[in-house]
């Protein structure tokens, strides 16, 4: 038995003759530093049995911190100051089931500038200039609610959705809209 972990181009582990495949994921040290973001492992598998015949397999795993996701899309690129925009929100699991969730939004005007790094690098650096509003939302049970909000002024605002996570802690998702 053949088992490979991928994440990436890189593999992760591998491992012969293990009847215990499950040992791999626990007991690799190198796996410990992927632990602060989401996966999706390739999981390949031969097999060769006493006649010779080798059977294959592959299939993906996904390993997320929370047990959904929320996402944001809106129509247009850019709007115009007094501009409606309708923001569409849906909240799915890894397995890209619908489920509903509630939360907020906070939106915020915000600027972005280019900094100077310690290490001489530049990169851009966002700070928020004004909290503009914060709206509840709720998605309904096939995952999605539409958010209306008007934007005055011209400017780069960023939404940031919140909901908790019912296995523990919150999730969270930003989206940048351009005034």
């Amino acid at each position: 038995l053949t088992v490979r972990f991928q994440a990436g181009p890189s593999v992760l582990a591998r491992g012969a003759d293990d009847p215990d495949v499950r040992a791999l994921l626990v007991d690799d040290p190198d796996l410990k530093r992927f632990l602060d973001n989401d996966y999706a492992y390739e999981v390949v598998v031969e097999v060769t049995d006493p006649a010779r015949r080798v059977i294959a397999g592959r299939g993906t795993v996904k390993v997320t911190r929370q047990s959904f996701g929320l996402f944001s899309s809106y129509e247009n690129n850019f709007y115009r100051p007094g501009s409606r925009v309708e923001v569409e929100v849906r909240s799915i699991t890894p397995a890209g089931q619908p489920v509903s969730a509630t939360g907020d939004v906070t939106i915020e005007e915000v600027e972005r500038k280019w900094r100077a790094q310690p290490d001489g690098s530049r990169r851009i650096v966002e700070t928020a200039i004004r909290e503009v509003g914060r709206l509840p939302f709720e998605t309904d049970a096939r995952g999605v609610v539409f958010l209306r909000h008007t934007f005055e002024e011209d400017g780069l605002y960023r939404l940031t959705f919140i909901a908790p996570d019912p296995e523990g802690g919150t999730v969270e998702h930003v989206q940048r809209i351009l005034i």
